[in-house]
């Protein structure tokens, strides 16, 4: 099982948080539900991956809390703009 079908499995699907009032996103951050969309660019070239710390507005919000164990960055193949990333998960 990849890095992303263990988070989904223990965490649930996310949600996208720009869809969240904001003292539903500010509750799931206090509570480790949240993770962002990193882009990357080098060489010209950009890739996307799953973060979990940030300082802007988180991108996904989980049902469940996050183990610290599964708290390590997520790079998939062909991740080159966040829509990538969504698809990946299911989100639209």
């Amino acid at each position: 099982m990849s890095k992303l079908q263990t988070l989904i499995a223990a965490c649930g699907k996310p949600l996208l948080a720009i869809g969240l009032h904001n003292q539903d996103v500010e509750a799931a951050k206090r509570e480790r539900r949240v993770a962002w969309i990193e882009i990357e660019r080098t060489m010209g070239v950009d890739r996307c991956r799953i973060t979990f710390t940030g300082d802007d507005a988180p991108d996904l919000v989980f049902p469940k809390p996050i183990p610290d164990e599964l708290r390590e960055t997520i790079e998939e193949p062909g991740w080159v703009k966040p829509d990538d990333v969504l698809a990946s998960i299911g989100v639209e």
